[in-house]
């Protein structure tokens, strides 16, 4: 497992990871304006905030950019996990690369879950990394930046970054099993659109709850995928 994470995390590269960070952070930034300059211009930035927000349009105005920024990052990385499987695991049997890996001295679940590895460290570094800076920034915008406050805050959005992590790898599973870029793609979106919009909804209602419940859930069944999709592979004639 340790070997097919070196080798396909050393295909990527330093630089293609960059890219893939700046092009998520560019999308989401560009995005992110546009929609909270929509709000400001309807006066409606404080319908998905809290109360505790509700007053100054400035702090609304900062506060919107940052919550609509993570949900696009986290989108945007949701979306790379389906194009890595695409480029990681579907391209290497398309290609019949497969056949070099699965002649090495290692399972094929070692091999499977190597690939898994690589794409669910890429994403996660360009999330977190972009998560725990964003929140930085912010506090210290906002004046409210507390060392012990800010360090549980962390915590608790990088456990929800982790869950949506995980559970929009099911789409290594589509990759694994289907192998086509519509249906690996397709699953990318589907998630996307289900975690991004229970994202939304627990903003207005000040609890992560239902968010939590609903990650959970969908973490659970993209492990049972995955699952499924070790043993597909361990069946196949390569």
């Amino acid at each position: 497992m340790q070997r097919i994470f070196k080798l396909y995390l050393k295909r990527e590269g330093i630089g293609k990871i960059g890219t893939y960070l700046a092009i998520i952070l560019l999308s989401a930034t560009l995005i992110t304006l546009i929609i909270v300059q929509g709000l400001a211009k309807d006066e409606k930035l404080g319908e998905i905030l809290p109360m505790i927000f509700q007053g100054s349009p400035k702090v609304q105005g900062i506060v919107n950019f940052y919550i609509f920024e993570i949900l696009f990052i986290r989108a945007g990385v949701m979306l790379l996990q389906g194009f890595l499987a695409l480029q990681i695991i579907a391209s290497t049997f398309v290609n019949r690369q497969i056949v070099q890996l699965a002649a090495a001295p290692m399972t094929r679940a070692k091999i499977y879950y190597g690939m898994i590895a690589v794409i669910g460290f890429i994403t996660g570094i360009i999330l977190m990394f972009t998560h725990g800076v964003g929140l930085l920034l912010i506090c210290w915008y906002l004046h409210v930046f507390k060392f012990n406050g800010f360090i549980l805050l962390l915590i608790k959005d990088w456990f929800l970054d982790i869950l949506f992590i995980s559970a929009s790898l099911f789409s290594c599973a589509i990759a694994m099993i289907i192998k086509k870029a519509g249906y690996i793609i397709s699953t990318s979106i589907g998630l996307i659109i289900i975690l991004c919009n229970m994202a939304v909804a627990s903003y207005s209602s000040e609890s992560n709850y239902l968010l939590f419940i609903v990650l959970v859930i969908t973490t659970i069944i993209s492990c049972l995928g995955n699952l499924l999709a070790q043993q597909y592979f361990n069946k196949q004639d390569i």
